[in-house]
């Protein structure tokens, strides 16, 4: 098998890429965790410096702020489809099943105060 040079994959991970699929491995392992592999972790001068932080908005402000409809299911924020206040069927489903019970338990509850 022909030895292959590990990477770094990103300031916390290194990959040891003599693997099908390659294996990433924490900064605190020095070596390849399987037995028969020589990789040992690269050097740490070429360690990828730390991302920064980036705080990014949430999907559904962005999209109310450019004028764009966000689907009527109140746990999509995806923006709905032309001529449609869902997404898509999957989401339009799930709101007349929330809309069936909601109706079915009201309908229980005036039954037991009737009573």
């Amino acid at each position: 098998m022909t030895h292959r040079a590990p990477r770094w994959k990103d300031h916390e991970t290194w990959m040891c890429i003599n693997h099908i699929p390659p294996v990433s491995l924490p900064v605190t392992a020095t070596r390849c965790w399987f037995g028969a592999c020589k990789s040992t972790r690269p050097e740490m001068e070429n360690r990828p410096a730390p991302e920064e932080r980036i705080i990014v908005r949430p999907r559904a402000a962005t999209l109310l702020d450019e004028g764009v409809q966000l689907c009527a299911w109140d746990e999509c924020d995806r923006p709905a489809r032309p001529g449609s206040k869902y997404c898509s069927r999957k989401c339009s489903n799930k709101n007349a099943r929330k809309r069936f019970r909601a109706r079915a338990s009201d309908g229980d509850e005036a039954n037991e105060a009737a009573a």
